[in-house]
């Protein structure tokens, strides 16, 4: 299983790059939400957004396509 929850402390673009490379039709990335599995397919880096004093990895916000992690 290629996890990414003990990873989000990565940088943005070391996340980004390894969701893409093991992405459909490979392993693909998983995490988990409320102790739920979930796979990652796709991401995307978020140009300017705002900084957000949270722990790395939590869920920051949610839109009809996904979610925000904070990375």
């Amino acid at each position: 299983m290629n996890k990414l929850s003990k990873d989000w402390n990565q940088s943005s673009r070391d996340i980004f790059n390894f969701v893409r490379a093991i992405c459909r039709p490979g392993p693909q990335a998983t995490s988990f939400i409320r102790g739920e599995k979930i796979l990652i397919n796709k991401v995307k880096i978020v140009e300017g957004a705002h900084p957000y004093k949270n722990t790395v990895g939590q869920v920051v916000g949610k839109s009809e396509k996904g979610f925000f992690v904070n990375t």
